[in-house]
């Protein structure tokens, strides 16, 4: 019997005892020491455990009482008809059905170099029944995940293909074998998929193992589901002050987190590259946005965003940046000096900030050649119209 079978049929054992432990009258729990005086020992550290705990009113206390003791039943139903590792079996089902193909039908065209007349084309793709290699080259297609355990093999299936030859105007075609993919117990290209308990004994096969994993080298293999951030998304949220805020992480060949704060009534931008927060406005003349009517209407065209950008177009009149040229030496000067030496001729402010912004700050905006300017685009921002001025960091 497998771990995975095995966890799952004494997770409902598991639950109902710790539901029996943590739902004991105060009649059945243990006694509290008492001190000389009488006193309970821990009624101190009891009440300074409640005041970090979050207050729930009095009115909802019940319902939220109820709820937590309640939600513990829908757990063995739901393990029922949904399972732990559905969605493990149904994305490598897609894989296999659709995106393999997708793959395949991208690349399908493949020309010589040497004579322009031979070609090769990749009409279809599928995955053939489970199978191994035998010592004596031949296949054994009467393969089950049990075997492949004992005899420290993997558990895979050939992927086949129809390959076209075009040489001028003769072609022929043939089946070739790409290679080879292992196999998720219990998915469509499964033996032990369908079958049922009687049959799965047969195969040595546990009836309560989900399946959801693979066999390589006869070690069982599971892919982990993690979750992390999008990249060259923009994620909205709040600060300790309760402004609102936007921050990007700007990923092409490198990685580097950029964000738009809201700081003493103006839009600032922040990164960790450069030595304190940079005036947003001074920012989108450095991308090549010059004029202050087109960066407010660029923006945002609420009344709030446009109060706000008011003030910070006049810091960044205050500061004497007009130009390009005047913000990129203004953002040179907030550079951050290098912790290494480099050799050679010492870049002025503008080449810093230009290189800065390029290759670290904003690395997934393409730039023009030419105009040296970088090439956005506007998006509408409906639910969050303060916060549209941020429409510089969305990708093309």
């Amino acid at each position: 019997m497998s771990h995975a079978g095995a966890g799952v049929g004494i997770l409902p054992q598991q639950i109902a005892r710790e539901r029996s432990g943590s739902m004991l009258d105060d009649s059945e729990q243990p006694p509290k020491k008492r001190g000389r005086n009488g006193r309970s020992r821990t009624m101190s550290s009891d009440k300074r455990k409640t005041k970090k705990k979050t207050s729930i009113p009095p009115a909802h206390a019940g319902k939220v009482e109820r709820m937590l003791a309640t939600k513990w039943d829908l757990l063995p139903d739901i393990l029922r008809a949904r399972g732990l590792v559905k969605q493990h079996i149904k994305s490598f089902n897609y894989f296999i059905n659709n995106t393999m193909k997708d793959i395949v039908r991208a690349n399908r065209f493949v020309h010589s170099d040497v004579a322009n007349s031979f070609s090769l084309e990749f009409k279809s793709v599928e995955v053939g029944p489970p199978s191994i290699k035998e010592e004596s080259y031949s296949t054994n297609e009467d393969v089950h995940p049990m075997m492949c355990r004992i005899r420290d093999l993997t558990y895979s299936a050939p992927i086949y293909t129809q390959v076209v030859y075009k040489d001028g105007r003769q072609q022929r075609e043939k089946r070739h074998t790409l290679g080879r993919i292992p196999i998720m117990l219990r998915s469509e290209k499964c033996v032990l998929s369908g079958k049922s308990d009687q049959q799965l004994a047969a195969m040595q096969e546990c009836p309560f193992d989900p399946g959801g994993y693979f066999v390589v080298r006869g070690f069982e293999k599971v892919i982990l589901i993690q979750e992390q951030l999008r990249n060259n998304r923009i994620f909205v949220d709040y600060d300790d002050k309760n402004h609102l805020q936007a921050s990007i992480v700007s990923a092409s060949d490198r990685k580097s987190r950029i964000m738009v704060i809201q700081k003493r009534g103006r839009f600032y931008v922040q990164h960790n590259k450069f030595s304190h927060e940079v005036p947003y406005v001074v920012m989108m003349k450095a991308m090549g946005v010059v004029s202050d009517m087109e960066i407010v209407s660029l923006s945002g065209g609420d009344q709030v965003t446009t109060e706000i950008l008011a003030l910070s177009v006049q810091e960044c009149s205050e500061l004497g940046v007009k130009t390009q040229k005047d913000a990129l030496n203004l953002l040179g000067g907030l550079v951050k000096p290098a912790s290494y030496f480099t050799q050679g001729r010492r870049r002025t402010n503008e080449e810093e900030a230009h290189g800065v912004l390029t290759n670290i700050v904003l690395v997934h905006c393409p730039v023009d050649p030419e105009t040296l300017s970088y090439v956005v685009r506007a998006c509408e921002a409906r639910e969050y119209d303060s916060l549209s001025l941020s429409m510089y960091f969305i990708p093309l």
